[in-house]
């Protein structure tokens, strides 16, 4: 059994918990959101700051990050998004001509390309990292004093050369920092690293639990020297502070915990987790926290249950444009339409679609590589970014698979495997709603 399968969300609770326990303690920075903003790092467009949070087994010459997890916080509404990314996600590698797993990254350029990696496959930029390695979980654990976690099923494992021996009965435990870190490592079930991922989780949470209780508050010096010597980040310590005093208040229930979604697949002989970008892009809205508990509210509502749901503006299901010809003059210059599904012939199908809604097409041609899940819009680094919505409103592409590229054109179109279909269709319902 690998090592290195860790539970890295420790490390979200320490910045964000057991840090604003020492804030409250010390008062060591008093700032408001505007005076952070200043000077953090965040993402502009969405208003959060994006962590990621990596786990790696230096133990034993291996090099290979085996728990990657991507953080989006909202210091202004206090939410948080914490999505886990399975280590066999197949990816494109920049330097590498083949699709890689992900966790490869990290041992072909260190923390800076498993971060481009990530960046590029989510569309999510990444302002700072936290790397913790194997070695440091017990400790970390056992400095709180361990936390209590429900087992549902019989977990029984052992691997005689690692001298490693797991069994835990359903049932409540108190687990310490070796426990812990059995239980997170688990991966033998039918689930595989996707139970594991779900494991940790659940332990993240109790963790979350327990660094919020009265209790650790004598602990927190000790810990906080700990977690110091332990973790590999790029976050200023000021700012970690100014962080921790904003989010020392975030309620558990604002903490979404989630699986990146997709599906895995053998390619080639070899067995991946194909990631459906779409879906993911639409959950890791940190406020979607607080979207799930209002429509929960309002279903239980009685006097609201004959309302429907209000669409969201940028869901790929989304209604019609009322008004074509209204976006089609948006496009003054000419777009680029690229194939990313290896389909022969469907790049001048899509064009010609285009060109009959009013839009001009400049380039049709193969995007870098071609396999290529979903649909997405991209734009130049100096492009305008309301015109590459414009083009994924128009498309129903969902907002988030919007990014910026080394293109030339000033919106291009890469065509996906598991919508391409979805998008032409929406073009000829357009073109006959127009006639």
């Amino acid at each position: 059994m690998r090592r290195g399968s860790i539970i890295l969300t420790v490390l979200i609770a320490l910045a964000a918990f057991a840090v604003g326990a020492t804030y409250r303690l010390y008062s060591l920075v008093t700032a408001d959101v505007g005076e952070i903003k200043k000077t953090i790092n965040f993402d502009e467009r969405h208003g959060t700051v994006n962590v990621l949070v990596l786990g790696v087994d230096e133990v034993e010459a291996v090099h290979r990050s085996d728990t990657i997890i991507l953080a989006r916080i909202d210091i202004d509404r206090k939410t948080a998004s914490i999505m886990s990314i399975p280590r066999d996600t197949r990816v494109s590698i920049k330097g590498r001509k083949q699709p890689q797993k992900l966790n490869h990254a990290y041992a072909f350029g260190g923390i800076e390309l498993l971060r481009d990696t990530v960046i590029n496959l989510t569309g999510v930029p990444v302002n700072y990292y936290l790397v913790l390695n194997y070695a440091s979980f017990p400790k970390i654990v056992d400095a709180i004093g361990g936390v209590d976690i429900d087992v549902p099923r019989r977990m029984q494992y052992t691997d005689r050369a690692q001298n490693l021996h797991i069994d835990f009965a359903p049932g409540r435990r108190h687990m310490n920092g070796a426990d812990g870190l059995k239980y997170v490592r688990f991966r033998h079930d039918s689930l595989g690293d996707i139970g594991r991922m779900k494991r940790q989780q659940e332990f993240a949470k109790a963790f979350l639990d327990k660094v919020r209780s009265p209790a650790i508050l004598p602990r927190i010096p000790e810990l906080i020297e700990l977690v110091l010597a332990e973790i590999k980040t790029d976050i200023p310590v000021k700012t970690a502070l100014q962080l921790a005093g904003q989010l020392k208040d975030m309620k558990l229930s604002n903490v979404r915990f989630f699986t990146m979604p997709g599906s895995t697949a053998y390619i080639d002989g070899l067995s991946y987790f194909v990631a459906d970008l779409q879906r993911a892009s639409q959950e890791m809205d940190p406020n979607s926290v607080l979207s799930a508990d209002k429509d929960a509210k309002d279903r239980a509502d009685p006097k609201d249950t004959d309302k429907p749901p209000a669409p969201k503006a940028d869901a790929p299901a989304g209604g019609l444009p009322g008004d074509l010809s209204g976006i089609v003059s948006r496009f003054r210059e000419p777009i680029a339409i690229l194939n990313g599904t290896g389909t022969p012939g469907l790049g001048k199908q899509v064009t010609t679609l285009f060109e009959r809604a009013g839009i001009a097409v400049a380039f049709t041609g193969n995007a870098k590589h071609a396999d290529f899940r979903y649909c997405l819009v991209q734009y130049p680094e100096k492009g305008d970014p309301d015109l590459a919505k414009d083009l994924a409103r128009l498309c129903g592409i969902s907002e988030g698979l919007v990014r910026k590229a080394n293109i030339t054109y000033p919106a291009a179109l890469v065509l996906g495997k598991n919508n391409s279909k979805d998008v032409m269709a929406r073009i000829e319902a357009l073109l006959a709603k127009r006639q």
